[in-house]
């Protein structure tokens, strides 16, 4: 998969002391680039996004992308820091409000976009954040054809983040059908009131529903139908 092959590319940065950084871009840029290609006829706008996921990865290893002789990447952040300033504005004062959370949302068309966007509105939240990891597995892999560290580093359609940051009063979006007659349906907005370990008491701010308080547990989850994955993953 295109991401994986990115990952694969910046480890290969780091890790690898290679000399012919360019070269090597050059060579298989297309490999990278396949995923936002499909949807995108402009390649200087692909090629951006494409350095812009090295770059976070890169981040995550604990490097800098200009170390490495690879095309100037336009920094985007400014634009879509005014974009949640735009949408949500004076957020800290108005945090605790349900009307405000419940009437305010930023839609992307990808699901990398909306967790590097998630990651920005966590961080501008008041509060301290609780951070959870997944637990994930293939089924039927006796012989471990797919390692966790690959496991964790993707997030297929309808799957949480590996690493999922919370804080008190942040929305949240329910996933499944946990509970239909009572609210809790996939796409139900909630607001966060209480983090435990394997459990989240919400509230839910949209429908007939609007008020209630809910747990929702740890359960484990499959990807809906994902035609790029040759096997079928769990996410606890």
């Amino acid at each position: 998969m295109p991401y994986a092959l990115r990952r694969l590319f910046s480890t290969i940065l780091v890790h690898c002391e290679a000399t012919k950084i360019r070269a090597l871009w050059e060579k298989h840029k297309e490999s990278v680039s396949e995923d936002y290609n499909r949807n995108r006829c402009n390649s200087k706008i692909v090629e951006q996004m494409v350095l812009r996921d090295i770059r976070d990865l890169l981040q995550s290893m604990g490097k800098d992308i200009k170390n490495y002789d690879l095309l100037e990447l336009n920094d985007t952040d400014d634009c879509v820091n005014k974009l949640i300033q735009h949408v949500f504005p004076s957020l800290g004062d108005n945090a605790r409000s349900t009307s405000y959370m419940s009437t305010r949302a930023i839609l992307s068309t990808k699901n990398e976009h909306v967790d590097q966007l998630n990651e920005k509105m966590i961080d501008r939240f008041p509060g301290e954040e609780k951070v959870y990891h997944s637990f994930d597995s293939v089924n039927d892999d006796s012989i471990n054809n797919y390692p966790i560290d690959f496991l964790n580093s993707i997030t297929p359609n309808g799957l949480p983040p590996h690493v999922l940051k919370v804080k008190i009063n942040c929305p949240v979006i329910l996933l499944r059908n946990l509970d239909p007659n009572n609210g809790l349906c996939n796409g139900t907005r909630l607001m966060v009131k209480a983090l435990q370990d394997n459990a989240i008491d919400v509230e839910i701010v949209g429908g007939q529903h609007a008020g209630r308080r809910v747990f929702l547990p740890r359960i484990p989850m499959s990807p809906f139908d994902d035609i790029s994955l040759p096997f079928k993953m769990r996410r606890k």
